[in-house]
């Protein structure tokens, strides 16, 4: 697990600790308006364009991770999480016009502090689909299981199905206290 960490992906000279989703409601939907008017035509801050649909649905999202995650015995300190993916993704890079990311050791957070799920949570949310939370722990199974499952395929044929996987995951701290975080790349 050493070698595992997480990445969030940020707009260039933005502070990545801010989450709009901590803010009293008024004055998210006023950040939301002055986030989409300076970044229009990125793609991470389309959301802020429609912010009177975005907000109610990702606080939702939100609220079911956080009672799943609890539920699994998860002690979230903040109400809405800060969103990473496992590893590097091209696509959240080019989300944000390539700009900065930070990368965190995952042997580094505490257990109790992060959950995943297959995929974002918010749009999983917004079309009824399945939104399965997992503990670090659980994560940690099922790529084991899928690195079983890629050997096995390498070395006795492909299954008939493919399975594909992608890990977001919510962080529930403000800030980390571990070590030093750089921006990655």
């Amino acid at each position: 697990m050493s070698s595992l960490y997480i990445t969030h992906y940020y707009v260039q000279g933005t502070d990545p600790w801010k989450n709009i989703m901590l803010l009293p409601e008024e004055a998210a939907f006023q950040k939301a308006a002055e986030l989409a008017a300076a970044h229009k035509g990125m793609t991470s801050f389309g959301r802020f364009a429609d912010f009177r649909n975005y907000y109610p649905l990702r606080k939702s999202a939100d609220k079911r991770v956080r009672e799943q995650f609890t539920g699994l015995g998860g002690k979230p300190r903040l109400e809405h999480p800060f969103s990473f993916v496992l590893g590097e993704s091209d696509y959240l890079r080019k989300w944000f016009d390539g700009g900065d990311s930070l990368r965190i050791p995952l042997d580094g957070i505490p257990d109790e502090l992060i959950s995943f799920t297959l995929g974002d949570s918010c749009a999983k949310y917004s079309k009824n689909d399945s939104l399965d939370v997992l503990t670090k722990q659980m994560l940690i199974e099922r790529l084991h299981a899928t690195t079983l499952l890629v050997y096995t395929s390498y070395h006795f044929g492909l299954p008939t199905e493919p399975c594909h996987h992608a890990f977001v995951l919510s962080a529930y701290q403000s800030s980390w206290t571990f070590g030093t975080v750089r921006p990655a790349g």
